[in-house]
């Protein structure tokens, strides 16, 4: 899976998010979709989601319909712990930012062109 324009111009967003869902192991889309902090396209997130639900996340419980919406509860998988605990050893500084970073990305099958590492690198 490529990193879109959308996720990689808002990778500070998106690496808040991954933090967040991390610290608030129960949660709802609709939770996610409320808070502003991020600063973040919800449609390209949302299709991001969909890949990490498949790899990353269990579903933990199917909640009742709420105006005909279907919520569902989802949990992080050992695997993403582990992800997310490096991610947040980077964001304090724990760890090589950037190799973790490329490492992080690999891992949730997202694929970085040179020309977006070489953009990233002059970010960080």
């Amino acid at each position: 899976m490529k990193l879109t324009k959308d996720l990689f111009n808002n990778i500070e967003g998106y690496l808040k998010l991954i933090v967040y869902l991390y610290s608030h192991p129960n949660f709802t889309l609709n939770e996610i979709k409320e808070n502003k902090e991020f600063n973040i396209s919800y449609s390209a997130f949302f299709k991001q989601l969909q890949h990490w639900v498949k790899q990353e996340f269990i579903v933990e419980e199917r909640m009742p319909p709420q105006l005909g919406a279907i919520k569902y509860k989802y949990r992080f998988s050992e695997k993403a712990n582990n992800l997310v605990k490096n991610l947040s050893k980077i964001l304090t500084g724990g760890l090589n930012f950037f190799e973790e970073l490329i490492k992080i990305f690999n891992e949730l099958g997202i694929t970085l062109t040179k020309a977006q590492i070489k953009k990233l690198k002059s970010k960080i």
